[in-house]
């Protein structure tokens, strides 16, 4: 774009598994600040959040591949959809702000799917392997209900920016509308 110049703010390092973040480029206190959380990190919040977690499925989260980033349309918070059963958010600013899970979502085999933050940052939609979409509140990360009707799984979700509906698709497409 004409007028426009842009330069790396963070580079994701690692094998696309939760690892560090590192920064190259200038640092002037704007959105591109340094993000760097710990593997230890991400493992202690997952030991907190979800203490029933299994060794196995604790490793398969802390391996599994990011996808996708999502900024909210607050700027505030940044999504990330993984190949795995749980997503992560990031604050767009703070590195000290501890990231935090959601899930889980069914998704073994490690599918692609859709991961999607509502227009006012209040749910979370994630697809899962069941051909289904789950909405989580965005601040107590807990499940509010299952969605179905698609024929296979969910690759695609996109919010409405300015109504309170959604999107998804697959080998069909669906548009939510709430009930009222």
């Amino acid at each position: 774009m004409p007028g426009f110049s842009y330069e790396v703010g963070a580079v994701i390092q690692g094998e696309g598994s939760v690892t560090n973040i590192e920064f190259h480029g200038r640092l002037d206190g704007g959105p591109f600040q340094v993000i760097s959380p710990s593997p230890q990190s991400y493992s202690s919040i997952l030991d907190e959040r979800f203490p029933e977690l299994d060794h196995e499925s604790k490793q398969r989260t802390l391996h599994s591949n990011w996808t996708s980033f999502q900024f909210s349309s607050d700027g505030n918070s940044i999504l990330i959809n993984t190949d795995g059963e749980y997503v992560w958010i990031l604050d767009g600013f703070r590195p000290d702000v501890p990231p935090k899970v959601v899930g889980p979502r069914k998704n073994d085999n490690g599918a692609p799917l859709a991961a999607c933050m509502s227009t006012d940052c209040k749910q979370i939609l994630l697809a899962n392997a069941e051909n289904e979409i789950q909405l989580f509140d965005a601040e107590s990360r807990e499940m509010m209900t299952t969605l179905s009707g698609h024929l296979s799984n969910v690759g695609c979700i996109a919010c409405n920016p300015r109504y309170d509906m959604f999107v998804s698709g697959c080998v069909n497409t669906a548009l939510w509308i709430p009930k009222v």
